[in-house]
């Protein structure tokens, strides 16, 4: 194990994922004395990259928003000073294809033209697409603006500010595509995308989901040249330009407390002296095993006993000679045996690969594979609990591997590479419990302000990551290490920022 420069630090950063490499970037730029500690040699948590031979493969994030609110991304990369670090290529369309059994549905970005391609397949449903669209975009509009600080004026005007927000705040995505449109297959079609939070229509955030889908539907999606490790690298590179410290390999054993207030971390039998620590990692984990339940107060560890996390993922990473361009997808593809997706959701709840998402990014950043050949990311939605994962490997490889085929003929047939990743690699990989891939689930009852917050009831102890607020999502765990950092600075995070 390497050991720190200093044995005493302002603030220590358990876990390097983007939330964490976030807060601490910022805290550095701010001259706070700062220590980042990542048990795994590389960067990102799910935004690290897998190389193989020529192939370069991205293990969990496979495409991003720039955000709606600012400072967006761009903002923030800049602010730092590592914006020229990171390139960014727009996907090209389609936004998504969707596969229901053997049909496909292509659904463009573009607000007009995604609008224009559901009125063509479901001419009958117009009205109820254009106050569906018309409604969700307001709510993202209302997602975008600063919160109330909570002073009387401030409070009576909330209702108003946030009317939407707060009309929906209880609903699914499933119950407002009801409340708007009778087709079955039009609503499966709009909420064909819900593996990017892990719930499907009937259970999801309807706020989360539309924060997260109407910025790609204005403006499409971005892929991160050269994989998604770069924007990890760049917020590392700003974290150190700035006088801050990254230890990689390296784990943090306990959180240790004087008088009930932080006071660094334990390394082993090392002790850092530190006067706060943001955590960014697994959020049972920090309070359970680095903090000691009996440091909370009861009410928080009853809240905890009551979420539940998201879904886990089953990954083939795959390397094919076939002329991917020529079947016409895009950057992300969805298939499902149906268009019933809670039978979908069902089967991923039971292990089976019904619930698939398909990346292909060397058709947006040909640098990714050599010339003739095309990396492809197939990921199935899974309960990590529901099968022998070590057993059925094999197996559930064939699965996905046989609907890749049925999708793109000859796929398995012109293979060169294929790898997976099960829910325990997910878990090994991140230190997420359950192997969850998007923190808690994210029903209504568990998004934005009813996720922990990012200031521990713990003075000195802050959170980052999609664990805590604002939710899942590239985007969002990145505004959630700036919270972080403006709350260890003694400053208010200004927005509410969408689960993006």
């Amino acid at each position: 194990m390497t050991t720190p420069r200093g044995d005493s630090y302002d603030i220590v950063v358990i876990g390097a994922g983007l939330g964490g490499l976030t807060a601490a970037a910022f805290l550095a730029r701010a001259g706070r004395q700062v220590l980042v500690i990542e048990r795994q040699e590389e960067v990102g948590g799910l935004a690290q990259s897998l190389r193989r031979g020529p192939y370069r493969f991205d293990s969990g994030l496979y495409a991003t928003s720039f955000g709606s609110v600012e400072p967006s991304l761009h903002t923030l990369l800049n602010e730092l000073g590592v914006g020229d670090r990171v390139e960014w290529i727009r996907c090209p369309p389609p936004l998504y294809s969707g596969f229901f059994g053997d049909e496909r549905v292509d659904v463009p970005f573009g607000v007009e033209s995604y609008s224009h391609a559901l009125k063509e397949l479901f001419p009958h449903e117009s009205a109820g697409i254009d106050s569906f669209i018309e409604l969700t975009t307001r709510l993202t509009r209302e997602l975008e603006k600063p919160r109330p600080k909570g002073s009387a004026e401030d409070l009576r005007t909330a209702s108003e500010t946030f009317e939407t927000i707060l009309t929906y705040r209880h609903a699914t995505l499933g119950e407002v595509l009801d409340a708007h449109l009778s087709d079955a297959r039009l609503k499966a079609l709009i909420g064909a995308n819900w593996p990017n939070l892990a719930l499907p229509p009937s259970r999801l955030s309807y706020v989360a989901w539309s924060g997260m889908t109407t910025i790609r539907v204005e403006d499409g999606q971005y892929y991160c040249a050269g994989g998604f490790h770069n924007l990890a690298e760049a917020l590392a590179a700003a974290v150190e330009m700035h006088g801050g410290e990254i230890m990689r390999g390296t784990e943090v054993t306990g959180i240790t407390l004087r008088d009930g207030s932080v006071a660094g971390v334990t390394l082993g039998d090392q002790e850092v002296r530190a006067e706060a620590v943001v955590s960014n990692g697994d959020l049972l984990s920090t309070y359970e095993s680095l903090v000691g339940l009996e440091h909370l107060p009861a009410r928080l560890v009853r809240q905890l006993r009551k979420l539940h996390p998201s879904l886990s993922a089953f990954t083939v990473y795959t390397a094919t000679t076939l002329d991917l361009a020529r079947t016409g997808l895009g950057h992300v593809t969805f298939a499902y045996p149906s268009w019933n997706l809670d039978e979908s959701y069902a089967g991923s709840f039971a292990g089976e690969p019904t619930s698939m998402m398909i990346a292909i990014p060397s058709l947006t950043d040909r640098s990714l594979s050599p010339p003739g050949h095309h990396v492809l990311m197939a990921t199935a939605l899974v309960a990590a609990d529901a099968r022998q994962w070590s057993e059925d490997e094999e197996t559930v490889t064939a699965e996905i591997l046989d609907r890749l085929d049925r999708i793109m003929p000859g796929f398995s047939h012109s293979l060169v590479q294929a790898e997976t990743s099960t829910p325990q690699t997910v878990e090994l990989r991140t230190g997420n419990h359950a192997g969850a891939m998007y923190g808690w689930a994210n029903s209504p009852d568990q998004v934005a302000a009813r996720r922990p917050a990012n200031d521990a009831p713990i003075d000195g102890l802050y959170l980052a990551g999609h664990w805590t607020q604002p939710g899942s999502g590239s985007i969002a765990v990145i505004f959630s290490g700036l919270r972080a950092a403006q709350l260890a600075l003694g400053e208010r995070a200004e927005h509410l920022g969408a689960s993006v």
